[in-house]
């Protein structure tokens, strides 16, 4: 695993790098965003840690990055924020938010747990996944609906949609989407299900509050419906 450090604060950037090197992770701190992602295609990495010092949300760096990686986990370390906030941080592509201060043995956790689920993306191998009516291209991380133009997926969406397409007609527990996706364990992970569904509808379904593909299935989880949707001719 690559780990590649981008922080407002070099001094910080050299310090997790290093750290992380010390639990066995090769990381590097780049000393420019836009300069390092200019060459990210011969170059990639496997994890992306941003460590922002702004008091804002570091969004245009946030989008710097998704614009230019494909299914490269970004992990942002930020001062505390409210759920509003952080919610919009995992909306515009991060995978993880981490409040400072942050245990550096705990961030080393987490890269380790984005390497695993790496494993089961296999992104850099396959370039679309296709079941008649959707079409999630893994290359740059879009998905189409019955032919309509290409919308762009988050890290997490496009790791659920990956995820309930791989296992199509069959109901997918709520505890392996958490485990899966975000590698979390615990009380929340239905919360966390539940919100992320809820903005993959948003994007798939013609009517989100009547949701064809993506089906929940109380006290379960979620099966993912290949039955193309029939749309009924105007009057």
């Amino acid at each position: 695993m690559r780990v590649v450090v981008f922080a407002d604060d070099p001094t910080e950037g050299r310090v997790i790098s290093v750290a992380m090197r010390e639990f066995g992770i090769t990381a590097a701190a780049a000393p420019d965003l836009v300069t390092r992602m200019e060459r990210w295609e011969e170059d990639p990495g496997d994890v992306i840690i941003l460590a922002s010092n702004k008091e804002d949300l570091p969004l245009t760096e946030l989008d710097t990055i998704c614009q230019v990686t494909k299914a490269a986990p970004i992990l942002v370390l930020h001062e505390p924020v409210p759920d509003t906030q952080e919610c919009l941080l995992l909306e515009r592509g991060a995978a993880l938010m981490l409040d400072r201060p942050v245990s550096l043995r705990l961030l080393s956790n987490y890269l380790k747990v984005f390497s695993r689920l790496a494993a089961s993306v296999p992104s850099t191998i396959l370039n679309e996944m296709a079941l008649e009516h959707i079409v999630l291209d893994t290359s740059d991380r879009t998905v189409s609906v019955q032919g309509g133009n290409p919308m762009r997926l988050t890290q997490l969406e496009f790791r659920l949609l990956y995820l309930l397409m791989s296992n199509q007609e069959h109901v997918v527990p709520t505890e392996s989407i958490a485990e899966r996706v975000w590698g979390y364990h615990g009380d929340g992970d239905s919360t966390l299900v539940r919100g992320l569904v809820s903005r993959l509808r948003r994007k798939l379904e013609p009517r989100p509050d009547s949701p064809h593909f993506i089906e929940n299935i109380p006290g379960l989880g979620y099966r993912f419906h290949a039955v193309p949707l029939v749309v009924a001719a105007s009057q």
